[in-house]
């Protein structure tokens, strides 16, 4: 199955032009969705947007395409809602890269979803990721996550997540931690019960982690350096310690190369953004392999 958007995100950028004034032939197109380093001036963040009272609309159309099948820009798409009650000409030129970006992808990048083996034989993967301070706009560290169905001919993406930390990590190892606790019970653990029920077997699960220190944190039940959590971030080591060690759930090490949520805690690289997008299982154009 390939989620052929298209014509939703070309409809997407039109939306836009028309409530920006332009034609679609006078967008243009970008190769990331954020705005280079050094483009945004300061002094824009004083002056209310042109499109403060249009962007809302803009926002939720694309926000409806990348909950549907467009991981890639889900970031982008939610750090500008928070901005709707005070926008900014800088949020206008958010907002134009973004459907910069929109418009050169609508046709190009496809989730692509396949399933070719036995129900007994697919597994279920949660890929998680978290930054530290990465926002220049508050301390706040911000939390990735992605669940797929898995096999050796099976790759189902279920949910994505990108939302911000709710108080500020003191390290990475902490940052992780608190992602690593969102995803688990908010996103995999629901998941994992109902697929159980529908498959009516067990389920392996393996928890997708590029840091090693939450890794041994989590498999030995606490730290003491990380005691304060339960009042900072209202994470308790203990529960995912025994949702571990007593459901079965493997948490397993992986590098940064082939950490599928790191694109939702940063922004790559130009030159690496192809590479973080295809991890999501996204066709590229002609490209007839999912990574």
């Amino acid at each position: 199955v390939i989620y052929n958007m298209s014509n939703y995100m070309r409809s997407c950028a039109e939306h836009y032009c028309k409530a920006a004034g332009i034609d679609v032939a006078q967008l243009g197109f970008a190769s990331t969705p954020y705005p280079p380093e050094g483009s945004l001036h300061p002094g824009d963040d004083e002056l209310e947007g042109l499109l403060m009272s249009k962007s809302c609309s803009c926002l939720m159309k694309d926000l409806w395409g990348g909950r549907l099948a467009r991981p890639d820009i889900i970031r982008a798409v939610i750090k500008l809602t928070t901005k709707i009650t005070k926008w900014t000409r800088n949020d206008d030129k958010r907002l134009k890269r973004l459907m910069q970006y929109i418009n050169k992808t609508a046709e190009s990048h496809r989730l692509k979803c396949f399933t070719c083996d036995d129900p007994n034989d697919v597994e279920l993967w949660l890929f998680v990721d978290a930054d530290l301070a990465g926002d220049k706009e508050d301390t706040k560290s911000s939390t990735g996550g992605y669940v797929v169905i898995v096999g050796k001919n099976t790759w189902w993406p279920i949910t994505w997540i990108f939302l911000k930390q709710t108080a500020t990590a003191r390290s990475t190892t902490e940052a992780e931690t608190t992602a690593l606790a969102h995803c688990m019970f908010q996103e995999m653990i629901p998941i994992w019960d109902l697929l159980e029920l529908i498959l009516n077997r067990h389920l392996v699960v393996r928890i997708k982690e590029d840091n090693q220190a939450t890794i041994k944190i989590v498999r030995s039940g606490y730290s003491q350096k990380l005691a304060h959590l339960q009042r900072s971030q209202r994470v308790n080591l203990g529960a995912m310690h025994e949702a571990i060690t007593d459901m079965g759930a493997e948490l397993e090490y992986t590098e940064n190369s082939k950490q599928a949520a790191d694109i939702f805690t940063k922004d790559p690289a130009p030159c690496k953004r192809d590479h973080a997008v295809k991890m999501l299982g996204i066709q590229i154009a002609d490209d007839e392999e999912p990574f």
